[in-house]
């Protein structure tokens, strides 16, 4: 009898193995080229060949309980996490894998550029991590590759259940020309990148264990956050991804009432008028508390002398979007940002993609370059109309790719990248006052076409430099 099963297991698979390689003659006989990973996934049923996904198809997730402290003085963040990881996926996981981003600054880190020596750091400190009641030995049980630290798992994560994780860390908050981070004077900064971040695991590839160099971008579950964050500059103001839970605690009644008002027309909440008045928040403020649900990733910023006008905007009947726009006094473009911003909502939720902003909140931080992030960008202030117009409209299009759609711009930017540039062309063109938006993308194409830059669209993002 063991005989037989032995033979009859040995015919078993090698059909599989026929099976499998006849399905890939096929897929290639029909110009499909496709990869083992995904091949994979085809035959699970996790994806379908025309990309949707397979009726197998999961996604793991993760709720985020952050309380984050910012000293402005000496430009170090601490921070507290709690963090539930989800497991939907039909496997057992026997480790987990974190992304420390800031480790990025350690002098000894791989990046893809020349690095500013000012923004070299000690990276991320790890005083404790904890699984559920259980403090790791951070010797025995972690390993740290890059900017990315793997924790072995004492009791396995099985399907379809969960696990809670604690995070005591801290980080010198790098200067410098800094990507994605950033300190533009002494009480104005945007933070990102920041906070322990479990890493993606997939049907594709498992755990995404690609470093973090500089240039890749997101691939982050679609995740849950509820953050708090202390600053020791009485008078800076923290905005963030999400939606502020606790106007009544952080301004004076006054401008609290202002605050939750809905405006339909641009409010000019912090100005020169208010800019220098004692009363504006509570001397007993507490600390900023901010929510958001269903986002792959949590940016804010602050500053304690930054202009801020709002305009709420209705993207379909019953729901509106806060509209922010925080800025420095000295940037003449930024005071025609807010209504920039508000219009670009409205083309993208009207006219094309014709899909309602998905978010409550959009806030313009007027920092530095052109980054984007979920209800968030950070963008420079720029010298011409047309720039502000296209700056403005092509980092809030990244909250449809990547955000919205969740793609993997770790593999594939030029999706990211691409749509962003093309959504908002009309847009541009129309708002612009003489730029053709399509007539410029076209010709930067054709200046590379056919060149050693121009490169087939799939190969990974990460092994381009």
């Amino acid at each position: 009898m063991g005989i037989k099963f032995k033979v009859l297991r040995k015919v078993f698979f090698f059909l599989l193995f026929f099976l499998l390689i006849a399905n890939s003659f096929l897929l290639s006989q029909d110009n499909i080229k496709i990869s083992r990973e995904y091949l994979n996934a085809l035959i699970h049923q996790t994806r379908a060949l025309d990309g949707n996904p397979g009726i197998f198809y999961w996604q793991n997730h993760s709720q985020y309980k952050i309380d984050a402290n910012i000293s402005v003085s000496q430009k170090i963040l601490s921070g507290k996490e709690n963090v539930i990881y989800f497991n939907n996926s039909p496997d057992t996981l026997k480790e987990i894998y974190i992304r420390l981003y800031q480790n990025f600054n350690k002098p000894t880190s791989s990046r893809d550029w020349v690095y500013d020596q000012k923004s070299i750091t000690d990276g991320v400190i790890l005083n404790k991590i904890s699984i559920g009641d259980e403090e790791i030995d951070k010797e025995k049980r972690t390993e740290t590759s890059g900017t990315n630290l793997k924790i072995k798992l004492d009791k396995p994560l099985l399907p379809k259940s969960n696990t809670e994780l604690y995070f005591d860390w801290s980080f010198k908050i790098p200067e410098g020309d800094n990507p994605r981070i950033g300190i533009y004077d002494a009480s104005t900064f945007f933070i990102a990148y920041w906070y322990p971040q479990i890493a993606v695991y997939d049907d594709i590839d498992g755990w995404d264990k690609v470093d973090y160099k500089g240039t890749v971008e997101f691939y982050n579950d679609f995740s849950d956050f509820d953050v708090n964050i202390s600053v020791d500059d009485p008078t800076a103001f923290v905005w963030a991804t999400g939606l502020l839970q606790n106007p009544d605690y952080i301004f004076s009644k006054k401008n609290s009432e202002i605050f939750k008002k809905t405006s339909e027309e641009i409010t000019n909440f912090i100005s020169s008028k208010n800019i220098n008045d004692k009363d504006f928040y509570r001397s007993d403020r507490k600390p900023f508390h901010y929510k958001a649900e269903n986002v792959p990733d949590f940016a804010f910023s602050l500053s304690d002398h930054y202009y801020w006008d709002f305009i709420d905007y209705e993207v379909e009947p019953g729901r509106k979007v806060r509209i922010n726009t925080a800025y420095n006094p000295n940037s003449k473009d930024f005071y025609q940002v807010c209504n920039i911003a508000k219009e670009t909502i409205k083309y993208l939720s009207d006219e094309f993609p014709e899909v309602p902003y998905p978010y409550p909140s959009m806030t313009v931080f007027n920092g530095e370059g052109g980054m984007e992030f979920p209800m968030m960008v950070n963008n420079g202030s720029e010298d011409k109309y047309s720039s502000t117009v296209y700056l403005t409209s092509h980092e809030i299009s990244h909250t449809y790719f990547p955000f919205y759609m969740g793609i993997n711009e770790r593999k594939y930017a030029w999706m990211d990248e691409g749509w962003a540039v093309y959504l908002p062309q009309e847009f541009q063109t129309r708002n612009g006052e003489g730029m053709d938006s399509k007539a410029r993308t076209v010709q930067n194409y054709l200046n590379m076409a056919g060149t050693s830059y121009d490169l087939p669209l799939m190969i990974l993002s990460h092994q381009l430099r």
